[in-house]
């Protein structure tokens, strides 16, 4: 939104304003394939209602506030709307957190029985791998900031990556060769490397949990922040899983 402010030709903001409508298209494809496929309960109605509707609203101010405030060139109009925005912003990230509470919650209460967490694990890994792509969400708002504000001489290749990301894909290779270490180019390629590995170690329990390889662990210290900690809960749940039938 920044860079869409600061805009200098009414073409250069029309660009923008194209960008972010690929972006919401590809928002609403995702959440029509959660809505049909999870399972329901709680996690369901949080990823598709909670989290959704601040989202939706923030689209929905982008596209019929701030984008065309920018276009007629009302700034007062579109500072309102990027202040709204903002709240929006963080409607959304409350509602991540909350997620991956009730993932963590989940697994905290599978303990109490070796029997049921045997049961249980498919779930929670399952709960952790959709965790894995609320984060990609929540980085694709994070690369909305960041392009913004920082789209230096590579927007096309920065708007490309960002699609993917919001779909989930990140089976892109991204040429950092020569570039600027504080660009946004650098820092995408260290996100996507980072989710990267997170879906490579969780994938990696999951399989090894549902063929009854509960010895299996992923090395959390391959990861930083709240990846390690998702990591590292889900080698703890699996320990807690494996005490009680080794003493069996």
């Amino acid at each position: 939104m920044l860079q869409a402010g600061e805009a200098t030709t009414p073409d250069a903001a029309k660009a923008l304003f194209d960008k972010f409508k690929q972006l919401r298209n590809d928002f609403d494809n995702r959440q029509s394939f959660w809505q049909k496929n999870l399972p329901e309960g709680r996690m369901k109605e949080v990823l598709t209602e909670k989290t959704y509707r601040p989202a939706l609203s923030f689209y929905e101010k982008a596209e019929k506030e701030f984008f065309p405030a920018i276009l007629g060139g009302d700034e007062s109009r579109a500072s309102s709307a990027r202040d709204e925005l903002s709240k929006d912003y963080e409607s959304h990230r409350q509602a991540i957190d909350e997620l991956v509470k009730l993932a963590n919650d989940y697994a905290g209460a599978a303990e109490s029985s070796a029997t049921k967490l045997i049961a249980s694990q498919t779930f929670v890994l399952l709960a952790i791998l959709f965790a894995t792509i609320i984060v990609a969400v929540f980085v694709s708002f994070q690369v909305i900031r960041l392009l913004l504000r920082k789209l230096g001489g590579e927007p096309a290749l920065v708007a490309e990556i960002a699609g993917k990301v919001a779909v989930g894909d990140v089976s892109m290779t991204i040429d950092t060769k020569d570039k600027d270490a504080s660009s946004i180019i650098v820092a995408m390629s260290r996100m996507v490397d980072s989710i990267k590995a997170l879906v490579t170690d969780t994938n990696m329990l999951s399989t090894a949990a549902i063929e009854g390889k509960l010895a299996i662990r992923a090395d959390a210290t391959k990861h930083q922040g709240d990846f390690q900690k998702i990591v590292a809960g889900v080698n703890d749940t699996l320990d807690a899983v494996i005490g009680p039938l080794n003493m069996a």
